[in-house]
């Protein structure tokens, strides 16, 4: 998301909140997993309620947190916040050095999954809910300053 905003759009994404956001339709009420990984500090959100602290910013990883969610039947909200931290390295006379070294690129990886990762059959994946029709739908930005 780094790239698409920072890059094409050239819209700063330092020290904001990026947000990513899909339903997902379950016939069934059932136990799920949310599996995600993220570079920067990220929470997970599902039917409007967060199932997760913040994490600490690592290497972003597929899988990097498994997160136990029930799913009711019908269609289910599932929200990724992530935080684009930035601070920049500046050396004693504070005049900037380097890149900073605990940036975060805002990439993620994202899915809906049984307990050993595999795929739930009958579910159903839309951005706009009951929909059969594939859709990016991109907003502004939140700063936190």
């Amino acid at each position: 998301m780094y790239g698409y905003y920072q890059v094409k759009k050239g819209t700063d994404t330092r020290n904001k909140y990026i947000y990513a956001h899909t339903y997902v339709y379950s016939p069934v009420e059932q136990q799920a997993y949310f599996n995600v990984g993220a570079s920067g500090s990220y929470r997970l959100y599902v039917n409007d309620k967060c199932v997760t602290a913040p994490s600490v910013p690592v290497e972003v990883q597929k899988d990097l947190t498994k997160q136990a969610i029930q799913l009711k039947q019908g269609w289910n909200k599932m929200m990724i916040q992530i935080e684009h931290t930035f601070t920049e390295d500046v050396n004693e006379n504070g005049v900037p050095i380097a890149q900073d070294q605990n940036v975060a690129y805002l990439g993620f990886y994202g899915r809906v999954a049984d307990q050993n990762g595999n795929k739930i059959d009958g579910l159903i994946h839309s951005v706009e809910g009951d929909t059969e029709t594939l859709k990016i739908v991109s907003q502004g930005f939140i700063d936190r300053r």
